[in-house]
C-alpha cells in the first residue's frame, strides 16, 4: 500500500483559524472522514441515520485502502489455462494427470 494521505491534518491546520475541525474516524489507518448524516423523518419505528465513513479521501481522491479482491470469473480462469506455463503447473499439481 503507499503512503496514506495527509489530507486531513493539513485541513484541520486551516479550519482551526475558524476553531473547527474534521469528523474522522479514531480507528485504523489511515484515519477516515466521515461524512455527517441526519434522520429525515423522526418517530417509533422510523431508520435512525447511518454513519458514512469515506472509501476516498474527498479532498485528493486517494483511495484508503487497496481495491478489495474480486472472485475469478469463468472468463478469468479459461484465459490463465490458455497459458502454458499455468496448464503445466495444474497439470504437474494433478500429477501429471491431465483433465
Amino acid at each position: 500500500m503507499t503512503k496514506p494521505c495527509n489530507c486531513i491534518a493539513e485541513v484541520n491546520k486551516t479550519l482551526a483559524q475558524h476553531n473547527t475541525m474534521l469528523v474522522f474516524t479514531l480507528f485504523g489507518t489511515p484515519s477516515r472522514v466521515i461524512v455527517d448524516t441526519t434522520q429525515v423523518e423522526t418517530g417509533r419505528g422510523k431508520k435512525k441515520a447511518a454513519a458514512m465513513i469515506a472509501t476516498f479521501c474527498p479532498f485528493c481522491g486517494e483511495r484508503y485502502e487497496p481495491e478489495p479482491a474480486r472472485p475469478a470469473t469463468s472468463a478469468d480462469l479459461t484465459a490463465m489455462l490458455d497459458d502454458p506455463t499455468v496448464a503445466a503447473a495444474v497439470n504437474e499439481q494433478a500429477g501429471g494427470r491431465a483433465a
